[in-house]
């Protein structure tokens, strides 16, 4: 009698190490999972929109509302937009992100409040945005970047919207 029980305390014991073994190596899969091998970008860093483009986070749809929010309408993009195009509505930015915006710009030599921001909308996590100093001196020079027959034209580099990760 006492051997009986003995084998069924023995018996329980190996299926409770079972069930946590099983259950520790599904937490461990997960975690590697969103630690390491997600597809995700990192949080809190400015990339430009071919980057993202090709990288998979934004759609073609988005790529064609940046366009036209960076060419300031169809301009450059006729054959692709029409008069009747509507771009994704810009919304607001909110004042926690464009803080968290504005900290991740400003640096040592550029002071927070020095910065103006235009927001051009949100696309999967990214905001999209330029920014401007005032008293800066950028020369004029036209910049005309394709992406996937998508043309976006600037001034100068600095003009060109950015994406943050969110």
């Amino acid at each position: 009698m006492v051997s009986d029980y003995m084998s069924k305390i023995r018996l329980f014991i190996s299926e409770k190490k079972i069930l946590i073994i099983i259950l520790s190596l599904i937490v461990i899969l997960v975690l590697v999972y969103f630690v390491g091998f997600s597809k995700t970008r990192d949080y809190g860093k400015t990339y430009s929109i071919k980057e993202v483009y090709e990288n998979g986070d934004i759609s073609y749809e988005d790529l064609k509302s940046l366009a036209y929010y960076q060419n300031g309408g169809i301009d450059n993009n006729e054959g692709i937009l029409d008069n009747n195009y509507k771009p994704q509505e810009i919304g607001s930015l909110g004042i926690f992100n464009k803080y968290r915006l504005k900290a991740t710009l400003s640096n040592k030599f550029i002071e927070y409040y020095q910065m103006d921001i235009t927001y051009y909308g949100t696309y999967n996590g990214y905001i999209a945005y330029t920014f401007t100093l005032p008293n800066l001196s950028v020369p004029q020079v036209v910049v005309d970047i394709n992406i996937d027959d998508l043309n976006f034209v600037a001034n100068n580099p600095s003009e060109f919207i950015r994406l943050y990760k969110i």
